[in-house]
C-alpha cells in the first residue's frame, strides 16, 4: 500500500520483464536474449528524457544510434530463421526493463520495494496459466528456485530499486547488464 500505483505499476514491468525473458530464451540462444537487453539503457534513457526531462548528451544520443543500429542488425537475421516470437520476448523484456529503471525514478523518494513483491505475486498468479505441467518441477528445483528468487533475484531487485532514487534511469538498467 506505501508503493501506491507506482508501485505497482513497477511490479507489472518487472513481472513482464521476467516472464517475457523465460519465453524468449525459449525460442532464442541465450547471447541474443541478453544482446537485445543491451538496449534497455537507451529506451530507459529515452523513457526519462520524455516523462522526466533528464538530459542527453550528444555522445548519449551517439551510443544509442549505434546500439539500435546493432540491434537492428543482430534481429534481422533473428527474424530471417524465423525466430520473431523470440524476437518479440526478448524486446518485451527489454522495454519491460527500461519501464520499471523509468517508473523507478518517477518514484523518486517514494519507496519501490513493494514493487517487487508485486511482481512476485503477479509472476505467482502467471505461472500456472503459462506453464502446464508445473507438477513436474522436482522438490530440488523447486528448492533451488525458492533460493534463487527469494534471495538472490530479491536481493538485487533491493539494491536496484534503493539505487533507483541516485542515478539516471539509463544507467539503472546499464548497471544491471553488469553482471
Amino acid at each position: 500500500r506505501n508503493g501506491g500505483h507506482l508501485a505497482f505499476l513497477g511490479g507489472v514491468c518487472a513481472a513482464g520483464a521476467s516472464l517475457s525473458f523465460v519465453f524468449a530464451l525459449s525460442y532464442l540462444s541465450v547471447a541474443n536474449v541478453v544482446f537485445m537487453l543491451a538496449a534497455a539503457p537507451v529506451f530507459a534513457a529515452a523513457g526519462g528524457w520524455l516523462l522526466l526531462r533528464e538530459t542527453l548528451t550528444r555522445n548519449t544520443l551517439v551510443a544509442m544510434a549505434l546500439v539500435l543500429l546493432g540491434i537492428g542488425i543482430m534481429s534481422s537475421t533473428s527474424l530471417g530463421t524465423g525466430r520473431a516470437i523470440g524476437f518479440a520476448f526478448a524486446l518485451s523484456t527489454t522495454l519491460c526493463f527500461a519501464g520499471l529503471a523509468v517508473v523507478s525514478r518517477i518514484g523518486g523518494g517514494t519507496s519501490m520495494l513493494p514493487a517487487g513483491v508485486w511482481a512476485g505475486t503477479i509472476n505467482l498468479l502467471a505461472m500456472p496459466l503459462l506453464f502446464n505441467d508445473l507438477a513436474a518441477v522436482s522438490v530440488h528445483d523447486a528448492t533451488l528456485a525458492i533460493i534463487s528468487g527469494g534471495v538472490l533475484t530479491a536481493g538485487g531487485a533491493t539494491c536496484f530499486m534503493i539505487g533507483a532514487r541516485h542515478v539516471p534511469a539509463a544507467v539503472l538498467p546499464m548497471l544491471s547488464l553488469t553482471e
